[in-house]
């Protein structure tokens, strides 16, 4: 089961009488295009977005455990190129944050020994 299944099946079981009307009215997703996405027709990814913040908003329990739940879904689908592509990228983020916030990567001790600062 793909991603876009498992939120339609998500989507059904949280709202199991929902109308194609309502679902377009919450999302902001036009009807026709609700009811081709309900039938198979691939899902672009705002729509993803939309439908999954609907489910969300319902259940309130969204933990930061769901949030890697999804990512590690969102990975196993990529191909190795893109979840190295996707690595390299994440680095990056981490070193630049390493410049806006260099303190929260060092400690005390990188900076003093017994009076004198360390290079």
């Amino acid at each position: 089961m793909n991603m876009q299944d498992s939120l339609i099946e998500k989507l059904n079981t949280t709202f199991p009488d929902i109308t194609l009307k309502e679902i377009s009215k919450r999302t902001g997703i036009q009807l026709t295009r609700v009811f081709r996405i309900l039938n198979g027709y691939e899902m672009k990814v705002h729509e993803y977005e939309k439908l999954d913040e609907l489910i969300r908003s319902q259940s309130h329990t969204c933990s930061f455990s769901d949030h890697l739940k999804v990512y590690l879904k969102y990975l196993n689908l990529q191909s190795l190129d893109q979840q190295k592509n996707l690595e390299r990228k994440y680095l990056k983020l981490i070193e630049l944050n390493k410049f806006i916030n260099p303190l929260s990567y060092l400690n005390e001790s990188d900076f003093y020994n017994e009076g004198e600062i360390n290079a």
